[in-house]
């Protein structure tokens, strides 16, 4: 059995502690799962997501070609997290 090439890309979302400050940790909870559920969606089947602690999530890619298509990858998903994330009426960039 091959393993191949394995990409892992941690994700911190930027300030979720402001987030929850503002909002409260049971909305801030509610951000975790919102994030999740999109990391989910953008990164498909191929991906193993995670959530690291607090405010990081990690995603591992098995056999991805090179680096460049590591590359390209995370920037796609970073840009779909960029979308706002509406939770209660509350939009959060």
């Amino acid at each position: 059995m091959s393993v191949g090439r394995q990409t892992l890309v941690v994700l911190d979302i930027d300030r979720f502690r402001a987030i929850n400050d503002a909002f409260g940790h049971e909305l801030g909870d509610e951000v975790l799962k919102a994030v999740a559920l999109r990391l989910k969606a953008l990164a498909g089947p191929d991906w193993s997501l995670g959530h690291l602690g607090e405010d990081e999530f990690g995603l591992l890619w098995s056999d991805l070609a090179d680096l460049d298509a590591a590359l390209a990858r995370a920037h796609e998903l970073l840009a779909g997290l960029r979308v706002p994330i509406e939770v209660r009426g509350a939009r959060i960039v």
